[in-house]
């Protein structure tokens, strides 16, 4: 497989989901900020748990899903002179990976 290590991700995804992790990041921040004002220990607690994971979600949709992909055809051990079948990959996001012509 050609060497993949230099190659710079230029392409932007976007969010999964749409903007709908942005903005639950956003009601979690808020929600934490007012239940600490308001000294709510249940509300506090729950809005901080749900942050945790949108920053999670965010993570995994930015940039996780990239670095498992990478170590998935890494791991194929490819020599360059394969052809690839794209069966419908969605957006082409990982398409990006492949040894070009």
């Amino acid at each position: 497989m050609a060497d993949s290590s230099n190659v710079v991700r230029k392409a932007n995804y976007g969010f999964d989901a749409g903007y709908v992790l942005p903005v639950a990041g956003i009601v979690c921040i808020a929600i934490v900020a007012i239940a600490a004002a308001l000294r709510m220990r249940a509300q506090l607690v729950g809005a901080s748990a749900a942050l945790c994971l949108v920053a999670t979600a965010l993570r995994t949709t930015r940039r996780g899903k990239f670095l498992v992909w990478k170590e998935l055809l890494n791991g194929l051990r490819l020599q360059g002179d394969e052809r690839v079948l794209d069966l419908g990959c969605g957006r082409g996001a990982a398409y990006w990976r492949w040894p070009s012509d």
